[in-house]
């Protein structure tokens, strides 16, 4: 078995191509939920559904992790929304993408906290975390 990686649309090139693969169990696919799960709820004109695939197993547990520069004075989650309040929209958070298993959650955690946070959305997970 070879690897082909068919990075960009939040996982949603390679969730087309993997869904479009004769379903010989030759063409697993390794992806976060997202473009399973998220995307085709977002997303129209997919050329595949959730109902494409059958989950197997789940190959990795990843926390969502809030971090700052280790000179930032923010140490706390408390610190965040206390400096967001004070300065509504100025804070950014960046993701993998719009929809993404980490915006939605950062979303809710805005809401419920009554801050508002800008989203800014990078072209995968390791540019998010370099942003």
């Amino acid at each position: 078995m070879s690897f082909v990686y068919k990075p960009g649309a939040n996982g949603a090139i390679g969730a087309s191509f993997v869904a479009k693969a004769k379903p010989d169990g030759y063409t697993p696919f390794g992806t976060s939920q997202a473009p399973i799960i998220t995307t085709p709820l977002t997303e129209e004109g997919l050329d595949y559904t959730f109902d494409d695939f059958s989950p197997i197993c789940r190959l990795v547990e990843s926390p969502i992790v809030l971090a700052t520069k280790a000179d930032s004075p923010l140490k706390t989650l408390k610190d965040v929304i206390e400096e967001a309040k004070k300065f509504p929209g100025k804070m950014t958070f960046s993701t993998s993408g719009v929809f993404s298993t980490i915006q939605l959650p950062t979303e809710i955690l805005s809401r419920m906290a009554g801050i508002t946070l800008t989203h800014v959305p990078c072209t995968g997970t390791s540019p998010a975390v370099t942003a």
